[in-house]
């Protein structure tokens, strides 16, 4: 019998290791990003557009060469995540992303994030596991409740405006509409960390 994991209490290291193969391009690049922005590396105002310019690319609004455009010039900005960030699409996204996410915890540019310490990798963990979701569990959206106008529209603007602090809103939207599955309203409900790329919104817009 295949063991249980408990993706809840992986630390980083082993959640890294368990999600290998098991995340879309789009998925490592947005968490990528989430673990800059975690370190405050999105603080200044050239590094933040480095990093939205890699969303926006994950997400399809931006261009290859938009993107190779904001590598060749985050060369010249203080740390190399933000070349990380920006790396150019292709099979060796995995090394890539593992390299970013290593990169930005020991990003020293400001006080609050100048050490790499086991908090800090917590809640590193705690944003790709955002993303990721639990792998072990198949989760179906339900087209009776998952494809209403309030839910999307909710859905929408909280991903579009990262306006996380609306997830509890979705979640009551979640059950008005006949939502019966537990763990998408915990997850809605849950206090803590949430990001771009975040498991429910994705499922719930139809993003890989």
């Amino acid at each position: 019998m295949k063991p249980v994991v408990n993706w809840d209490r992986l630390p980083l290291s082993a959640l890294l290791e368990r999600l290998e193969g098991r995340l879309s391009p789009r998925q490592m690049r947005l968490a990528a990003c989430a673990v800059a922005r975690l370190m405050g590396v999105a603080d200044q105002r050239r590094h933040r557009e480095a990093i939205e310019l890699a969303e926006a690319f994950a997400d399809g609004r931006a261009a290859p060469h938009q993107l190779a455009a904001a590598r060749f010039g985050a060369r010249s900005l203080h740390g190399q995540i933000f070349w990380l960030v920006c790396w150019p699409p292709g099979s060796d996204d995995w090394p890539r992303f593992l390299q970013a996410v290593e990169v930005a915890l020991l990003y020293s540019g400001t006080p609050r994030s100048s050490l790499d310490t086991p908090d800090l990798r917590q809640q590193a963990a705690d944003l790709i596991r955002d993303i990721a979701g639990n792998l072990d569990q198949e989760i179906s959206l339900q087209p009776l409740w998952g494809s209403t106008p309030a839910v999307r529209s909710l859905a929408q603007a909280i991903y579009d405006e990262r306006d996380f602090a609306a997830l509890p809103i979705l979640a009551d939207a979640l059950e008005e509409a006949g939502c019966t599955d537990a763990r998408l309203i915990e997850h809605a409900r849950q206090i803590g960390t949430h990001t771009r790329g975040c498991w429910l919104l994705d499922l719930l817009l139809g993003k890989q």
